[in-house]
This record gives structure tokens, sequence and C-alpha cells, in this order.
């Protein structure tokens, strides 16, 4: 299927660890480079540290941080009515 028109958001779940060995970090490079390489957006947690790090790194610059609690809050803002974003802070 050609998705050059249309890229896809992929999500990538993986360990926050390195691994113990250097062949890990180096394996995980590889679907992070595909989805680069073929203009998708790599969707992923956990920041940008161990083997998951690896991966976004290697899609820069197409991937995309995920951050649950925006997410939740996003979700919560959605219930409630409220634009996305908006904060009930002092409310």
């Amino acid at each position: 299927m050609d998705t050059s028109e249309h890229p896809l958001s992929i999500g990538v779940f993986h360990g926050a660890s390195p691994g113990h060995s250097p062949r890990h970090v180096a394996t995980a490079n590889a679907p992070g480079g595909l989805v680069a390489g073929r203009g998708h957006r790599l969707v992923y947690g956990a920041g940008g540290v161990g083997l998951i790090g690896a991966v976004a790194r290697a899609a820069e610059p197409v991937r995309i941080a995920y951050d649950p609690c925006e997410a939740l809050d996003m979700i919560a803002s959605a219930r409630a009515g409220a634009p996305a974003g908006a904060s009930d802070a002092g409310a």
C-alpha cells in the first residue's frame, strides 16, 4: 500500500531501559528509521530513554512524543465540555 500521501501514526511499545547489550539499542533503531524513511509519524511513551528512546531518535524528525497525562487531561476536558487544553485550576 502506498501511504506517501496519507502518512500513518504508528504506536510503538518498547522498553525504557537500554538492555544488556549494545545490540539491543542498535536493533531498536531499525523500526524508527523505517517509520521516518516512509514519512510516517511515531507515537511513543516513556520519554526518550532506553530502547524506546533509541526508536524515537531514529524516527526524527517525524516522531511525536506521547504524554499520557496530557491525553487524560484532554479526555477529562472533553467530557466536561471544556475546550481541549483548558484547565479548571482555580475553579
